[in-house]
């Protein structure tokens, strides 16, 4: 008798426009959340990463243009003394970057943190079409996939290409790579407790619609069986009047 009683509950919600707009309408309030977090809030908390990383990028090679580039008007793999190496050491160390390569404007490696690299050519077209061209590049790379230079990493990283002009015109590019396994991880977390409170925020506000709707189809399914049984009533005294006054 109970499992009828809700069924016919449930059922009276269903029939009724008013009850069964109010649950459409919060079903899809409801699930405008995940959808929210999945194509809106996740992207832009990974765009955010990114380009911070971008700008920090770009103040460290600016930084480091002015440390050892100053005024040469082209970049080659003598343009560099050995103080000049040992000053780009530290400065990877203090800057703790990931990796850190510098590039002639025909895109020839002349100087990279790890050396077996220096003399190899970007040939990318990102690099001509976008770099060689004084604008900034970058790429998010996910641990244990390819970076831009298909060099396998073992870590998440923003790789960040950085020109470098002298008077205006391309003279080579700084590539640089951040760690951000670190980062990603606190935001991981972040976002986690962001979703476990908007999901228990969503939870709450069905089970607080679907209270309301049983109670408001419980009072009308109640409403209409008394007005059943007083027209039931009301039929079988007209009855029992009209056997009245025929006896």
């Amino acid at each position: 008798m109970e499992t009828e009683n809700k069924s016919g509950i449930l059922s009276n919600i269903l029939k009724t426009p008013l009850l069964r707009n109010f649950l459409i309408t919060s079903l899809v309030v409801s699930a405008i959340f995940p959808f929210y977090s999945v194509f809106y809030i996740i992207p832009s908390f990974n765009m955010q990463l990114t380009k911070n990383t971008e700008d920090e990028a770009i103040r460290t090679a600016s930084h480091l243009r002015d440390l050892i580039i100053k005024e040469k008007t082209e970049l080659t793999k003598v343009s560099f003394s050995n103080e000049d190496v040992s000053q780009i050491n530290r400065f990877i160390k203090n800057f703790q970057l990931e990796k850190l390569k510098i590039f002639s404007k025909q895109g020839e490696i002349i100087f990279s943190s790890t050396t077996k690299d220096i003399g190899e050519t970007n040939k990318y077209d990102y690099f001509q079409n976008v770099v060689a061209k004084g604008n900034v590049y970058t790429k998010i790379v996910q641990k244990n996939t390819k970076s831009l230079e298909d060099r396998i990493v073992t870590a998440d990283v923003v790789e960040t290409y950085v020109p470098v002009l002298s008077n205006g015109s391309f003279i080579g590019a700084f590539e640089i790579y951040y760690d951000i396994t670190d980062r990603k991880e606190k935001q991981g977390n972040l976002l986690a407790r962001i979703y476990a409170v908007l999901f228990a925020i969503v939870l709450i506000f069905l089970i607080t619609v679907i209270v309301i709707l049983f109670k408001a189809s419980k009072n009308i399914t109640e409403r209409k069986k008394a007005e059943a049984e007083k027209a039931i009533l009301e039929a079988q005294t007209r009855q029992l009047q009209k056997a009245d006054s025929l006896g």
